[in-house]
């Protein structure tokens, strides 16, 4: 249960399930008496799962199946935690559930946090995805990246102490839609992660760009390039 047909939501050392061990994390995750689709239209074909330092003893999950109404593979993505399951829709809802178990002590944990934030939440556009290599933007075949692209990707996503709390203060790029920002950020130890200032840096990029149904995230295609989600 190796082949994904996309990159997995976040970037990180994911292991990859065999069938048994799959298996017994749908039986698990069916058991909580929660619909993990919202319907029954679509098989399980790869598992793989990920440690995620900012919330303690937690797994990120995800999920690769047929999803029948849309006619495509898609990933979902659940988190399991000691304080239950979070299977994540797009909403920050799921997340901000979870404050009692998040750890931020490190800039490590910061790291992760925000990039799990970021890349679970979407808006009308899609995620807030966090750029960390230029392959991660899926140009056409024909498209050329600019000189800026390159430089504002290899900057990175860095975090360092906030000047006015206890906190942290972040900036990293940002692929939304088809635009690309660099994005500061601030994450109070107790508080919400903030986006405080966008700087655009390439807009109406000539991409493949992922669709959603439901929770599900549908790689892209051929016929994706420009499309809404």
């Amino acid at each position: 249960m190796t082949g994904f047909s996309a990159r997995p939501l976040i970037p990180g050392h994911w292991e990859y399930l065999s069938m048994d061990e799959a298996m017994d994390l749908v039986r698990l995750y069916s058991g909580s008496g929660e619909d993990a689709a919202g319907e029954r239209d679509y098989d399980f074909r790869s598992i793989r799962a990920l440690p995620v330092p900012c919330l303690k003893d937690s797994l990120l999950i995800e999920i690769e199946a047929f999803v029948t109404p849309a006619a495509r593979t898609g990933l979902m993505n659940v988190l399991f935690t000691p304080m239950g399951f979070a299977l994540l829709t797009g909403n920050s809802n799921a997340l901000h559930r979870l404050t009692p178990i998040r750890l931020l002590d490190t800039p490590a944990q910061a790291l992760s946090f925000i990039t799990l934030f970021c890349n679970a939440v979407h808006g009308d556009e899609g995620r807030f995805q966090t750029i960390h290599a230029l392959d991660e933007l899926q140009f056409r075949d024909d498209a050329v990246p600019s000189a800026e692209i390159e430089s504002a990707i290899l900057q990175g996503l860095t975090v360092s102490r906030s000047d006015t709390d206890d906190g942290w203060a972040a900036a990293g790029t940002v692929l939304y839609g088809d635009a690309l920002f660099r994005t500061k950020f601030t994450l109070p130890l107790q508080g919400t992660l903030e986006m405080d200032d966008d700087e655009p840096v390439a807009e109406k990029l000539p991409i493949r760009r992922e669709r959603w149904h439901r929770q599900f995230r549908l790689p892209p295609d051929d016929d994706s390039a420009g499309e809404r989600p």
